[in-house]
């Protein structure tokens, strides 16, 4: 941690020594002349000034902070708090004042903003925090934060900056969707439990062979490792498998940050959707991403749907990888595809025949779209469609020109 001096303390250059030098001369003066009263008033007042450029050189002596954050993940439109503590584990008094450099998608609740000032006594402990409300998604950095100290009369002060190296991840919003109308397809019957043919795509795990199937289930090489018969376990084939796929490049060309974002929070809201309903999810975008990878495996439970929102979260409109390259490193063994696009056209192109994937497996979710006309070769909807009119109340452009059709 590197000391310096203040930027702003003008007095600490000119004032002060100005100030010690003519006490100085004025104490040699009085002394020469044998004034004994303005020399003894001199003398105090220059080591009362000494005293306390001394107060402040160490000031930042034994001043320790803590930060402490209340929440790192959060979803767009949320507030957190950031809590300070402050202790002064010295004999001599100081005066502080602490500033908070922040992102502006950060927005602090109080108009003074992310600053204090306070005097501290010896070994007095000071607490204080501030509340922020997370304006947009994305991935966001608070601090540094710098820390002034000084004397108690604030004549002589130096600054410190500390580094918090809190990363704040805030996810887009989950709205509230109408189901999607999407016949998952089973090839193997029911689940595993009831039905008499097991998925062997699907492989889960291992346990002690119950000897009511068949040699062929048997793990041979998991029953050498345990030295006891053990037996594959199959995942239960009627689970929705589902790949959302999020198509950033209409929006790019569009520079459509707004339709980006509500794209976004409905990829963000179905995938929350299929986590609830039990649904074995994927997630993938050809938008770059900040240290992350832009597809996410199938999967589900709550931890894999944390992962989905913060693969949403650190998205950014730039241009990262071609969506149908991202996709053929899935291997997505039967699932069917949402794509999540701003209009038909090119990202239809990207996906129906002659492209690899097939059209029977395929909707779409633009966020502009035609509902009048009929004669789709594929299925889809829109967002309005999808988000009815709770979508509308949560309100932003892009909902909003969602009524307005672009070829």
């Amino acid at each position: 941690m590197k000391y310096k001096k203040s930027d702003y303390s003008v007095s600490s250059y000119f004032v002060i020594p100005l100030t010690l030098i003519f006490l100085g001369l004025a104490a040699f003066i009085a002394a020469a002349k044998a004034s004994e009263a303005l020399a003894r008033f001199s003398a105090i007042a220059l080591v009362l000034m000494l005293a306390l450029r001394l107060n402040g050189r160490l000031g930042l002596i034994r001043l320790r902070i803590v930060f402490e954050l209340g929440a790192r993940r959060l979803f767009r439109g949320e507030e957190f708090e950031l809590k300070a503590e402050i202790l002064n584990n010295k004999i001599l008094p100081v005066w502080l004042r602490i500033s908070l450099d922040r992102p502006e998608a950060l927005a602090p609740l109080l108009e003074e903003g992310v600053q204090g000032e306070s005097t501290l006594l010896p070994y007095e402990k000071l607490r204080g925090s501030w509340r922020f409300k997370a304006d947009r998604r994305g991935v966001y950095v608070l601090g540094p934060a710098k820390l002034s100290a000084g004397d108690i009369l604030n004549l002589y002060r130096r600054e410190k900056h500390i580094t918090l190296n809190q990363e704040i991840i805030v996810y887009p919003r989950l709205l509230p969707i109408h189901a999607l109308d999407i016949p998952f397809r089973e090839y193997f019957g029911a689940r595993t439990t009831e039905g008499l043919v097991e998925d062997p795509a699907w492989y889960e795990g291992t346990r002690e062979y119950t000897g009511n199937r068949s040699a062929r289930a048997i793990h041979w090489k998991a029953s050498a490792r345990l030295n006891q018969l053990q037996e594959k376990i199959f995942q239960p084939s009627t689970q929705r498998k589902v790949l959302l796929l999020v198509d950033g490049e209409g929006f790019a060309k569009a520079e459509d940050r707004e339709g980006f974002e509500k794209a976004l929070e409905i990829a963000a809201s179905l995938a929350s959707a299929f986590a609830e309903s039990g649904a074995y999810f994927s997630i993938a975008t050809d938008r770059a991403l900040k240290s992350f990878s832009p597809i996410l495996p199938l999967g589900r439970g709550p931890e894999h749907l944390g992962s989905s929102l913060e693969l949403l979260a650190r998205c950014e409109l730039s241009f990262g990888q071609a969506l149908p390259q991202v996709v053929s490193l899935i291997g997505p063994q039967g699932a069917e595809f949402v794509v999540i696009a701003r209009t038909p056209g090119e990202s239809i192109k990207k996906f129906l025949p002659p492209s690899a994937f097939k059209q029977e497996r395929l909707f779409f979710v633009f966020a502009k779209h035609d509902p009048d006309k009929s004669d789709h070769a594929y299925r889809s909807c829109s967002f309005k469609e999808l988000l009815g009119s709770a979508g509308d109340e949560g309100g932003s452009k892009a909902g909003q020109d969602q009524e307005r059709d672009e070829p």
